[in-house]
């Protein structure tokens, strides 16, 4: 049984939680390429439609162009990676067979989607989706608690949900720690399953796959059984960050971390999801 419940994260997010380094896993301080890239977002301050564009917002005619497509890695330039769509969902929704876009939105994640978080939240919220909890902790596994300090992903769902919080998305950013952990492939299905049960049945999740370098085999693995188990959930969606976090200068050295670059194409990755899966349309 797991100690005294953490503290829940606020809810109703005013402003973006200050992002910190990952503990122990933490990459250095960013690179001249890194640092350029933070300026260009940090400095250029760009209008809330060039950042609709970027992060994958948009007309969904425009969305709807690009044919469906699967987890294939695909090669794309290094050069154009700030510039290009990269790899949407799992599959493209076809436009006529989307569900709503989602008016309320929960995080749960570990330290990849800690060090994005203020992209992130920019992302979704400009796509008018309130954000109701992001909870993202460095070493956080999906159901193993790592002390008293660090609780895992299902008790965080679980806090939230009992708050009376009632996300229409969760976007789940789990599953790295596990990987890197060694834990078995019975396990891991295990905890997956655990943390689908937390979230209610009429809720739609976004589920990010793995990227470890040195643990490819486990990385796929684990990507595997998440796709295999969301194919079986209603609205469930895994988001291809395995196929993105191929292209040179978006992962830190350790091979697991984002850099700036990384950070900025996760938050992307994420609002190209909720353009590509939803429609805007009104009934």
């Amino acid at each position: 049984m797991p100690p005294t419940r953490h503290r829940l994260v606020a809810l109703l997010i005013a402003s973006a939680v200050a992002v910190t380094a990952c503990g122990d896993d933490a990459p250095g301080s960013p690179t001249a390429t890194e640092a350029s890239v933070l300026s260009t977002i940090e400095q250029e301050q760009l209008t809330a439609a060039e950042f609709l564009d970027e992060a994958g917002t948009g007309d969904d005619e425009v969305a709807a162009a690009a044919p469906p497509t699967t987890a294939t890695p695909v090669d794309i330039d290094e050069e154009q990676v700030l510039d290009d769509p990269m790899v949407p969902p799992v599959a493209t929704v076809p436009l006529d067979e989307r569900p709503a876009l989602p008016a309320s939105v929960a995080v749960v994640g570990d330290s990849i989607a800690r060090s994005a978080t203020d992209l992130i939240t920019s992302s979704i919220s400009l796509h008018g989706i309130e954000i109701l909890a992001y909870d993202a902790l460095e070493s956080r596994r999906m159901a193993e608690w790592g002390g008293a300090d660090l609780p895992s992903g299902v008790s965080a769902i679980d806090d939230i949900v009992t708050v009376g919080a009632e996300p229409e998305l969760w976007i789940v950013a789990l599953g790295t720690n596990d990987v890197g952990a060694g834990t078995s492939q019975e396990a891991i299905q295990d905890d997956i399953d655990e943390v689908l049960a937390e979230i209610p049945d009429d809720a739609a999740v976004f589920w990010v796959d793995t990227w470890v370098r040195d643990l490819d085999d486990r990385a796929n693995m684990f990507n595997l059984l998440v796709r295999a188990t969301l194919a079986d959930r209603p609205n469930s969606w895994v988001l291809d960050w395995h196929a993105l976090a191929e292209i040179d200068g978006l992962i830190s050295d350790d091979g697991v971390h984002l850099t700036a670059r990384g950070q900025l194409e996760y938050a992307r990755m994420i609002g190209r999801a909720l353009r590509d899966t939803f429609t805007r349309s009104q009934a």
